[in-house]
């Protein structure tokens, strides 16, 4: 139970890395637009 809990852990981080970039890039984007 603990190796099915690790691997779905794992396999959760490679998919929300790239959601944490979709989200810093938006963040900083919007921050721009603010300043702008």
């Amino acid at each position: 139970i603990i190796e099915i809990a690790r691997n779905e852990h794992a396999q959760r981080n490679t998919f929300s890395l790239p959601m944490d970039l979709v989200l810093g890039v938006g963040l900083a984007i919007w921050l721009i637009w603010q300043y702008l």
